[in-house]
């Protein structure tokens, strides 16, 4: 599948940091760094998200109350 916007140019460190952590660079940060504050934005909520480790204690008695009802 191709891309419709063109991969931008990273700056070296980004692009060494990136393969050093990843292993790669990723596509998506390529394409939105086109405008860095967006993909610095978008790098640093996806590793906020990455932390969550589990769901709050007051959700676990709805998904309980949730499965019985599903299965009948």
């Amino acid at each position: 599948m191709a891309l419709r916007i063109p991969k931008a140019e990273l700056p070296l460190e980004v692009r060494e940091n990136m393969v050093q952590q990843l292993g790669a660079v990723p596509e998506n940060v390529e394409v939105t760094w086109h405008s860095p504050k967006v993909a610095q934005d978008d790098m640093e909520f996806g590793g906020e998200v990455g932390a969550w480790d589990a769901a709050d204690a007051s959700l676990k008695s709805f998904a309980q109350m949730a499965v019985p009802a599903l299965v009948g």
